[in-house]
């Protein structure tokens, strides 16, 4: 064997090694897990966590990876987003705990400042108790954000099956979302809105439907009868009622045939119990009848 093939043969054991070596250390770093993310807490690396949160650095299982972003959050304080662009700030916020006002509304800002309306009102805005939607919104708008003018353009491009259409399972995004939407509108006198807000409904998914009616109710809004109609033949006797509810409060002429029928024939019934002279006292109600009844005087007087 001559120098140069022994040279050649120490320079490739050399890479070998080295690949070797390499494959070693790659496979010695462990994705993160409940341990290494609490040693990372103590230690206040929000570095680490931030990668695990982000998948810049694999975690273990995907509860491991919410568990660090959720620990991310509680690290830096209530309020402070997560370091987010554009381009990140939905999937960051849908991974994170949303325990917090302040952090929420901290990232629906950033969210309105790049444009992600969509989202803010069908997934952002039913956060809270106590009608914090309509505060956020408020908030936003104080800030020289452009909220109802969106809202207007979502109108315009999320129409029928399209009006807040997220999964069942999601459902109180909705719910909420919308009954916080339409509270901050009547509470700013924005009730111009009853035809846009109707043409979007029309064909939307009943929850979304349901969720509308206290905006007719309140801005008074004539488009919304043939919507609150339509809950008439609904199965849910407490959307019957809802729609008979709804026209007693602007209904006209043109709908009292048809609530006369659902008062005369719905046939939901339930118990009401009440305690009186230490004993209980069951009496059967007709709730849908019942309101749908009062709904025909109301029309009936209104003629």
């Amino acid at each position: 064997m001559n120098k140069k093939t022994i040279k050649n043969a120490a320079v490739t054991l050399f890479f070998m090694t080295l690949a070797t070596g390499c494959s070693l250390v790659t496979g010695l770093i462990a994705p993160a897990d409940i341990t290494s993310i609490n040693s990372a807490v103590s230690r206040k690396d929000e570095a680490y966590l931030e990668k695990v949160c982000n998948g810049e650095s694999m975690a273990r299982s995907d509860s491991d990876k919410e568990y660090a972003c959720n620990q991310l959050e509680r690290l830096r304080g209530p309020g402070k987003a997560l370091a987010a662009t554009c381009d990140d700030v939905v999937q960051k916020y849908d991974d994170a705990s949303k325990d917090e006002y302040s952090f929420v509304a901290s990232m629906a800002d950033k969210m309105a400042e790049c444009g992600h309306y969509a989202y803010l009102f069908e997934h952002v805005v039913h956060w809270g108790n106590n009608k914090e939607g309509a505060k956020l919104l408020g908030e936003l708008e104080g800030k020289g954000k452009p909220v109802e003018a969106e809202f207007v353009k979502y109108l315009g491009s999320h129409k029928g099956p399209k009006f807040f259409a997220v999964e069942k399972s999601r459902k109180n995004d909705v719910l909420y979302g919308l009954d916080h939407i339409t509270k901050w509108l009547i509470d700013k006198g924005s009730t111009q809105h009853c035809a846009a807000i109707a043409e979007s409904a029309t064909g939307a998914n009943i929850v979304a439907r349901v969720s509308v009616m206290d905006y007719f109710k309140e801005a008074k809004c004539k488009e919304g009868i043939p919507l609150a109609v339509e809950l008439l033949l609904e199965d849910l006797p407490g959307d019957r009622t809802l729609g008979c509810n709804i026209l007693g409060a602007i209904g006209d002429a043109s709908v009292l045939e048809k609530v006369k029928v659902v008062a005369e024939t719905d046939g939901f019934s339930t118990v009401k119990e009440e305690e009186r002279n230490g004993r209980v006292w069951a009496t059967k109600i007709y709730p849908v009848r019942d309101a749908c009844l009062a709904a025909s005087g109301k029309i009936k007087l209104r003629k």
